[in-house]
């Protein structure tokens, strides 16, 4: 039976062809099991990249788009949708969970005075979260 192995998109493609490198010389030199345990590690690893990229990102968008509200509501919404989808790829239940609770905020935000702060905020509170499940301390 063949192994079943999915790997999430990046954005720069850098990791994604790391980890197919990677997974084929696994696959060459082992069996299912060591290749589905380091599959799980690297699309645990690319979500939180993915997670982390998309926040950094909506800081940078948010204290350029100052007093800009709909393309700020834009960046929002874009970047919910991103943590939505590292969400999907996220290998355990916690930083699923994390990343959907930090998107869902990010949505019910609106661009306004003080967006940027609020932002922060939010993200704050979920940080500490996502660095545990990311093994950053």
């Amino acid at each position: 039976m063949p192994c079943r192995v999915s790997i999430p998109p990046s954005r720069t493609g850098r990791t994604a062809r790391t980890a197919a490198v990677v997974l084929l010389g696994c696959l060459l030199s082992s069996g299912c099991s060591e290749l589905a345990e380091i599959s799980g590690a690297v699309v645990s690893t690319q979500a939180c990249e993915n997670a982390v990229t998309a926040v950094a990102d909506l800081t940078h968008d948010l204290h350029r788009l100052r007093g800009k509200p709909a393309e700020t509501d834009r960046a929002l919404k874009e970047a919910a949708d991103r943590l939505s989808e590292a969400a999907g790829y996220a290998g355990d239940d916690a930083l699923r969970k994390t990343l959907d609770g930090l998107a869902d905020s990010y949505r019910k935000l609106t661009g306004g005075a003080e967006i940027e702060e609020k932002a922060a905020s939010i993200t704050s509170r979920y940080l500490p979260m996502i660095n545990a499940s990311c093994g950053r301390r």
